[in-house]
Protein backbone atom coordinates (compact mmCIF):
# COMPACT_ATOMS: atom_id res chain seq x y z
CA UNK A 1 0.00 0.00 0.00
CA UNK A 2 2.71 2.61 0.77
CA UNK A 3 4.45 1.92 -2.81
CA UNK A 4 0.93 2.14 -4.26
CA UNK A 5 0.08 5.58 -2.36
CA UNK A 6 3.31 6.86 -2.60
CA UNK A 7 3.74 7.02 1.19
CA UNK A 8 5.58 6.32 4.38
CA UNK A 9 4.98 2.56 5.28
CA UNK A 10 4.11 4.44 8.84
CA UNK A 11 1.85 6.63 7.21
CA UNK A 12 0.24 3.50 6.33
CA UNK A 13 0.18 1.63 9.80
CA UNK A 14 -1.28 5.23 11.21
CA UNK A 15 -3.82 5.40 9.05
CA UNK A 16 -4.60 1.46 9.89
CA UNK A 17 -4.11 2.09 13.81
CA UNK A 18 -6.93 4.95 12.73
CA UNK A 19 -9.16 3.20 11.24
CA UNK A 20 -9.59 0.51 13.65
CA UNK A 21 -9.65 3.16 16.83
CA UNK A 22 -12.83 3.78 14.81
CA UNK A 23 -13.92 0.53 14.42
CA UNK A 24 -13.89 0.93 10.70
CA UNK A 25 -11.27 -2.09 10.77
CA UNK A 26 -10.76 -5.39 12.62
CA UNK A 27 -7.39 -7.01 12.62
CA UNK A 28 -6.12 -10.75 13.93
CA UNK A 29 -3.08 -11.68 14.27
CA UNK A 30 -1.61 -14.23 11.54
CA UNK A 31 -5.04 -13.55 9.28
CA UNK A 32 -5.29 -9.42 8.35
CA UNK A 33 -6.92 -6.48 8.66
CA UNK A 34 -10.53 -5.99 7.09
CA UNK A 35 -13.16 -3.72 6.94
CA UNK A 36 -15.50 -4.26 9.74
CA UNK A 37 -19.36 -4.75 9.43
CA UNK A 38 -19.64 -3.81 12.88
CA UNK A 39 -20.09 -8.12 14.27
CA UNK A 40 -16.69 -8.94 14.41
CA UNK A 41 -14.61 -9.27 17.55
CA UNK A 42 -12.31 -6.60 17.36
CA UNK A 43 -8.31 -7.14 18.19
CA UNK A 44 -8.79 -5.66 22.19
CA UNK A 45 -10.73 -8.50 22.40
CA UNK A 46 -8.08 -10.83 21.69
CA UNK A 47 -5.14 -11.55 23.88
CA UNK A 48 -2.48 -9.27 23.30
CA UNK A 49 1.00 -9.82 22.89
CA UNK A 50 1.66 -8.88 26.30
CA UNK A 51 -0.97 -11.22 27.77
CA UNK A 52 -0.03 -14.15 26.13
CA UNK A 53 3.96 -13.49 26.97
CA UNK A 54 2.56 -13.84 30.56
CA UNK A 55 0.92 -16.69 29.79
CA UNK A 56 3.81 -18.51 28.20
CA UNK A 57 6.11 -17.40 30.96
CA UNK A 58 4.06 -18.93 33.68
CA UNK A 59 3.67 -22.07 31.22
CA UNK A 60 7.73 -22.15 31.96
CA UNK A 61 7.73 -21.53 35.51
CA UNK A 62 4.64 -24.39 35.96
CA UNK A 63 6.18 -27.11 33.56
CA UNK A 64 9.81 -26.16 35.96
CA UNK A 65 7.34 -27.02 39.05
CA UNK A 66 5.91 -30.11 37.70
CA UNK A 67 9.65 -31.32 36.24
CA UNK A 68 10.48 -30.80 40.34
CA UNK A 69 7.67 -32.70 41.84
CA UNK A 70 7.99 -35.81 38.96
CA UNK A 71 11.58 -35.87 40.14
CA UNK A 72 10.63 -36.00 43.74
CA UNK A 73 8.20 -38.81 42.86
CA UNK A 74 10.65 -40.99 40.73
CA UNK A 75 13.16 -40.73 43.22
CA UNK A 76 10.82 -41.72 46.33
CA UNK A 77 9.32 -45.14 44.17
CA UNK A 78 12.95 -46.14 43.75
CA UNK A 79 13.18 -46.57 47.07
Amino acid sequence: MAEEYGVAQMTIWQAIKLLKAENLLVSWRGRGVFVSDGTQTTEADEPTDESLEAVIERLVELEARVAVLEGKAKRSKAR
